[in-house]
């Protein structure tokens, strides 16, 4: 898989985990992609995907590499590359002296350990990880002349410091580490949108931005109606190729994830879906009125004759929501 610039997220390393068991991880020899390299370890080990990484002779990209050598280089090279543990050790280690430069071994020991604390607790494949941890924690300790208990305490104050830290907010959106999360409502029409079939098409039209409260899923589907205005069914593939910004495919690719995790339970076809998401739209389109007239009659925004006549509106439609019938006279 290329990734062509795009800012590796999540999202990403969720999506591939759909098609592959391991990755090997192969950027330029140069020090932005040695760096790049070492900066994306940390996503792929929270995400529990088996990660090796191929490091490139200095300078060199992967196609150079071809011209000059020939694929079984580039074959010899992916066999040989170390796993992201023994990777990110030797970078970390790279030029220190661990017995005399005390301060940078510290260093290279803290990152090691923050590595550590990004792999996620309490998983299905909880025993192979928690196993593969004792062992990395037995080398640090040898390696820096540690001793592994204080390591061990290390880690845990690094994993009590992550559940404990807020939430990022910028403007309008949350960062990817811990994003805003979807409505119910919001969710469903996402499903059906990466559909990639008629029910698709009708869910883009059908449903306007202004209904929709997550920016996130407004962009998205701002992008299906481009799709749609080229000729093109909105689907899961169409719109992580038409979208750039990498928060927006994190959140198209947990919403895949979710929607395959459920498809065996799930029992209503995706048109009735489409109805029962529209009545629900136009149920809470209908309360935010409510509430807006709500809020105008006490602040006494509204002429008498007017106030009148927003109360009697207003009884109309909670009565309707309720299935009530208006009172006759007698």
């Amino acid at each position: 898989v290329a990734v062509l610039g795009t800012a590796l997220g999540s999202g990403h390393i969720r999506l591939l985990k759909r098609y592959c068991d391991a990755v090997c991880l192969l950027l330029d020899g140069d020090e932005a992609g040695r760096r790049r390299a070492n900066e994306v370890l940390e996503l792929f080990v929270a995400e529990q995907l088996d990660v090796r990484v191929a490091t490139l002779p200095k300078g060199e990209d992967p196609a150079e590499l071809l011209k000059r050598a020939g694929g079984e280089a580039l074959r010899a090279l992916i066999d040989k590359a170390p796993n992201a543990w023994d990777h990110k050790l030797q970078v970390v280690t790279e030029g220190i002296d661990l017995a005399r430069d005390t301060h940078r071994a510290h260093a290279a020991l803290e990152e090691m350990l923050t590595l550590l604390a990004r792999v996620p607790r309490g998983t299905p494949s909880g025993y192979t990880v928690q196993l593969k941890q004792q062992q990395m924690l037995t080398r640090l300790a040898h390696r820096f002349r540690v001793d592994e208990a204080t390591l061990r305490q290390r880690l845990k104050e690094m994993r009590h410091q992550r559940t404990s830290r807020p939430a990022k907010v910028t403007g309008s959106t949350v960062s990817e580490e811990s994003p805003r999360e979807l409505s119910l409502i919001e969710r469903e029409f996402l499903e059906l949108l990466i559909l990639g079939d008629a029910v698709s098409s009708q869910v883009a039209t059908t449903v306007a931005p202004e209904e929709l409260e997550h920016p996130a899923a407004q962009q998205l589907l701002m992008a299906a109606r481009e799709l749609l205005a080229e000729g093109k069914v909105p689907s899961f593939d169409a719109l992580m190729l038409r979208v750039e910004d990498s928060q927006l495919k994190f959140v198209l690719a947990d919403v895949a994830e979710a929607a395959e995790a459920k498809a065996d339970v799930t029992e209503a076809a995706p048109q009735e879906r489409l109805s029962k998401l529209v009545e629900r739209l136009g149920t809470r389109r209908a309360e935010a009125q409510s509430r807006r007239v709500i809020a105008d009659l006490e602040s006494q925004r509204y002429a008498e004759e007017e106030e009148a006549e927003a109360l009697r509106r207003l009884v109309q439609e909670q009565r309707a929501r309720q299935g009530i019938s208006a009172p006759t006279d007698g």
